[in-house]
């Protein structure tokens, strides 16, 4: 997790089948194949970055639609604190979409550098 500004994320959505992902547009449309995205806590002003794809890759759910909208994060840590505070206490922030696994993948690490 890093530290991070506290700014707010007010973003209007309605009619927006996002889940809990605040972003302006629809997402998982069916031209992206995955997003970067920021859970911010809000309480301990810290942030996890990460990515999902929409769609899954292997044998068994090649195409089939992830759990995306209620997706949290592959962080063990981060999970035990989302399954033990308000859910308030988090902003889940889809950062951008992307067209190709690997600029997803390679952004992402781009961003941690």
């Amino acid at each position: 997790m890093m530290d991070f500004k506290l700014v707010p994320m007010d973003m209007n959505c309605k009619g927006i089948s996002n889940g809990h992902w605040k972003f302006p547009h629809q997402m998982g449309t069916g031209k992206h194949v995955g997003f970067i995205y920021v859970i911010r806590d809000l309480y301990m002003r810290k942030m996890y970055l990460g990515k999902k794809q929409y769609r899954g890759t292997g044998a068994v759910n090649k195409g089939v639609e992830t759990n995306w909208r209620r997706y949290t994060s592959s962080s063990k840590e981060l999970n035990i604190l989302l399954a033990n505070r308000p859910k308030d206490e988090f902003d889940f922030v889809c950062v951008e979409e992307y067209f190709t696994k690997g600029t997803l993948c390679m952004l992402r690490l781009g961003l941690y550098v």
